[in-house]
């Protein structure tokens, strides 16, 4: 499974959301690693977005080699530019053989056109069945793009309180399907030949 990230670190962010949002992923990632320990297959990766895109690390690694690393806020919203720069990535490191999820967490409007950057999205064929989810931080955030982002309203997760947004990225980390490996054991198959 690949589990991707695009977090808002505009301007508005600062205060107590970033360190709300910092501290509820480092737990997120505890909480993902523990799963991976049960013979799941994670592959993460996170990109912040503000008036420049940047990814934590250049491609999706093993969550059991992940370590968070605090992100800042400041500038502007450029979601559009995330979503080219995901969709970029995507196509690279993904198949349609794996699962796909993806969360995005804004707490404002967007400042650049967002439309392009959520139809290169919509066109990859390997995100026909991805898990899409969205968090909406705050008053001021723009349901309408998350809205185009996810495809599904009831995808929206709307969060009031910085500091229960832990709950929240738990709550869609439950919904997102994480398959563990199962094996048939060999005198359990049902052979009608032998």
């Amino acid at each position: 499974m690949k589990l991707y990230f695009l977090l808002d670190t505009s301007g508005s962010m600062a205060g107590a959301k970033i360190s709300a949002l910092n501290d509820s992923m480092e737990n997120i990632i505890i909480d993902l690693q523990e799963k991976a320990f049960n013979g799941n297959e994670i592959n993460i990766a996170v990109l912040s977005f503000a008036r420049e895109v940047t990814w934590m690390y250049k491609e999706p690694i093993n969550i059991l080699d992940f370590n968070w690393k605090p992100l800042t806020a400041s500038g502007m919203t450029s979601l559009g530019k995330a979503c080219c720069e995901l969709a970029n990535i995507i196509s690279i490191y993904s198949d349609s053989n794996e699962t796909i999820a993806m969360v995005l967490l804004s707490d404002g409007c967007p400042t650049d056109d967002y439309d392009e950057g959520i139809r290169k999205l919509h066109k990859l064929q390997v995100l026909k069945d991805a898990n899409k989810f969205a968090i909406a931080l705050g008053d001021n955030a723009d349901l309408q793009s998350l809205t185009k982002f996810v495809d599904n309203p009831d995808n929206i997760f709307i969060e009031n309180k910085a500091d229960t947004l832990i709950d929240t990225l738990s709550s869609i980390m439950e919904k997102i399907t994480i398959h563990t490996p199962t094996s048939t054991p060999l005198d359990n198959f049902d052979d009608e030949w032998s």
